[in-house]
């Protein structure tokens, strides 16, 4: 597995976004998950968290959770 270090372009881009800026609304609502470091401001994630990130109200359900609700 390759890891590999993005920009907030580069997120945007992997989730569909059209603007970058999308990217850091995304992770104040709890969207997507923390930076892994800055450059300078600008955030980066690594490729390993973005595929580990558990997101809120997607999937994620058992088939008794679907059920029961």
């Amino acid at each position: 597995m390759t890891v590999t270090q993005l920009d907030r372009a580069a997120v945007a881009a992997r989730y569909g976004m059209s603007d970058p800026a999308s990217v850091s609304k995304a992770v104040v609502r709890g969207s997507l998950p923390p930076p892994d470091g800055f450059v300078g401001r600008s955030p980066w994630w690594w490729s390993t968290t973005l595929d580990g990130w558990a997101r809120p109200g997607r999937g994620r359900r058992t088939k008794t959770e679907r059920t029961e609700g």
